[in-house]
């Protein structure tokens, strides 16, 4: 797996081409995390009810299938505890 990571810019349709020219991947999370060990962790972030797309259901399942820690959530309450549980975070953060 390997994406280029996209960040800024205004997300117009010439932006998208751009950065998939550049090998930005998709269906991959807006989190991404490496412990001290050098492990990833991905953590998807959505708006309440939303669901993964088919990319991102893909990328969760490779995650699945090779062991790498993977999450995704609709609500902040249940990404922060996801966050605390892979030591992430330290204490609470507050909205």
């Amino acid at each position: 797996m390997w994406t280029h990571i996209g960040h800024g810019g205004l997300r117009t349709k010439a932006t998208a081409g751009q950065l998939q020219r550049a090998g930005l991947m998709p269906g991959w999370p807006d989190l991404i995390l490496l412990s001290p060990e050098g492990r990833p962790h991905f953590l998807e972030l959505k708006r309440r009810g939303a669901r993964l797309r088919e990319e991102q259901e893909r990328f969760g399942a490779w995650c699945h299938a090779h062991a790498v820690a993977f999450a995704w959530h609709d609500n902040f309450t249940d990404a922060l505890a996801t966050l605390q549980a892979w030591r992430a975070v330290r204490g609470g953060i507050y909205a």
